[in-house]
C-alpha cells in the first residue's frame, strides 16, 4: 500500500483556557457535519488556548465557523501523511526532509488498531515547495488541477493549498 502525503489547510481558533471551551467549539463543528483529518489543542498559558483544525472540506469548515460565530485566528498549511503502519515509516519521511535541509517545526503521528497510521507535519512556509519535491512526486496533483512528474518513490503528494503552518510557536512548558 502506498503512503499518501497531502498538503492540507489548517485553521487556528483561540479560546479562553477553561473547561468546556474545546467541547463547545468541537460540538459546533459536529452539529454542522464538519469532518476532520486532524485536531490539536494546547494551553498557551495566561488563560489562552489554541485549537488547530485540519478539516477535510475547508470551505465547509469556514462556513460552519461563521454560522457558529467562531472567529478563526489564521489559516495555514501542513502535510497530512497516512498509510499502512510499519516500522520506520516516520524515520523514512523525516530523513527525506533532512536530506533536503528542511527543518520540521512540529509533527504528530498515531496508529490505529486497523494497521494504519496518520500524522501531520508542519514546516516553515519557505520550505513547503522544497518538501513537496523531497517527499514524493510521481504525478503530483497541484492546486490548479495540473500534474507534474518527478522522482519515483512510494508516496503520492496532493497539494491542497499554498501556505504552510509555522508550528514553531509551540507553548512554553510550565509544569
Amino acid at each position: 500500500m502506498r503512503d499518501e502525503v497531502k498538503q492540507v489547510d489548517c485553521f487556528r481558533v483561540m479560546v479562553v483556557d477553561r473547561p468546556g471551551e474545546g467541547a463547545r467549539v468541537l460540538t459546533a463543528f459536529r452539529h454542522a457535519g464538519v469532518r476532520l483529518f486532524g485536531f490539536s489543542g494546547c494551553s498557551l498559558g495566561h488563560h489562552q488556548a489554541r485549537l488547530i483544525f485540519v478539516p477535510q472540506d475547508p470551505a465547509a469548515f469556514v462556513n460552519a465557523a461563521k454560522a457558529a460565530q467562531i472567529p478563526l485566528a489564521g489559516k495555514e498549511t501542513a502535510f497530512l501523511i497516512q498509510g499502512a503502519d510499519r516500522a520506520g515509516l516516520l524515520a523514512k519521511t523525516v530523513t527525506k526532509l533532512a536530506l533536503s535541509e528542511i527543518n520540521i517545526t512540529s509533527a504528530q503521528l498515531s496508529c490505529g488498531d486497523d494497521g494504519r497510521y496518520g500524522g501531520i507535519i508542519w514546516l516553515k512556509p519557505a520550505d513547503v515547495q522544497k518538501a513537496v519535491r523531497a517527499l514524493a512526486v510521481r504525478n503530483v496533483a497541484t492546486t490548479n488541477g495540473a500534474t507534474t512528474n518527478g522522482a519515483t518513490n512510494d508516496a503520492t503528494v496532493d497539494l491542497a493549498s499554498d501556505g504552510s503552518f509555522p508550528a514553531s510557536d509551540s507553548p512554553p512548558w510550565n509544569p
